[in-house]
């Protein structure tokens, strides 16, 4: 899968930060590109539709069962995506995790803003894009500059903020590869689904 992105993907912390700057705009663009087509007239409820066509079974059951043990410890449980906020939001709240009783306190997702007439939509309205690095940024700017505790995270673009963790740190595999060697290299603690997730 790495063929043609110019080598192979990073087994170190090290090899990160090139591949943030290498995905980072086409990140951005996606956000927006969301942005105009769910803003769109006709498509008021396309965020909400496509939410709900996921189903219940779209979210990991051992991940949902975590965050509410870790709510209902008095922990204050953020989920931090690359997609757009929007999106995420409508996900949780389809999956029964945001709002009334749900575990989730904090959503961090992709913004865009619109900056006057005929202005090109910015992501985030100059915060950082919450991928990457961007996710610790955005983390320490909610929580008052403190790092999480516990970070459970299943790509790449999450290995900083695994990296920024004060206690534990999970990467749940969807197969093996080099994210593993990643995580082993980092002494992070490495969960795969068909485990029980």
């Amino acid at each position: 899968q790495w063929e043609g992105r110019g080598g192979s993907p990073p087994t170190t912390l090290d090899g990160v930060p090139a591949l943030e700057e290498a995905l980072l705009p086409s990140l951005e663009a996606l956000v927006v590109g969301f942005h105009k087509y769910v803003s769109a007239p006709g498509r008021e409820t396309a965020v909400d539709d496509f939410a709900r066509s996921l189903g219940p079974g779209f979210l990991r059951p051992a991940v949902v069962g975590l965050m509410r043990a870790l709510k209902a410890k008095g922990w204050t449980v953020a989920v931090v995506s690359a997609s757009p906020r929007q999106l995420v939001m409508a996900v949780l709240k389809h999956g029964g995790l945001l709002g009334n009783d749900g575990p989730v306190d904090v959503v961090i997702g992709a913004e865009p803003a619109v900056l006057g007439a005929g202005a090109q939509p910015l992501v985030d309205d100059g915060a950082a894009h919450p991928a990457f690095s961007g996710k610790v940024r955005r983390l320490r700017a909610a929580f008052g500059g403190r790092d999480p505790a516990l970070v459970m995270g299943d790509s790449y673009g999450d290995a900083p903020m695994l990296a920024a963790a004060r206690g534990c740190a999970v990467v749940v595999l969807n197969r093996d590869g080099p994210l593993e060697e990643l995580a082993q290299s980092q002494g992070w603690v490495v969960q795969r689904p068909g485990e029980g997730w």
